[in-house]
């Protein structure tokens, strides 16, 4: 009885996996939009960094020019 049990659990997850793999046969390939928003991604941490190291060199001449009225 447990054997027919687990022979027919086996049988159901096979046709669970079966229908799954149906389902991702007819889903479409993400991978060029992942790349693109990945592509994306990159150049706004490049123009971000890029700011932010324009910023410090405004504190820094900021704080040079106020240094000199002192």
């Amino acid at each position: 009885a447990d054997r027919q049990k687990r022979i027919g659990h086996t049988q159901l997850m096979i046709k669970d996996l079966q229908k799954e793999l149906q389902n991702m046969g007819s889903m479409e390939d993400v991978t060029p939009q992942i790349e693109a928003v990945n592509a994306e991604l990159k150049s706004i941490q490049d123009e971000k960094a890029k700011l932010e190291g324009e910023m410090l060199d405004l504190r820094r001449d900021k704080d040079e020019a106020f240094g000199e009225f002192n």
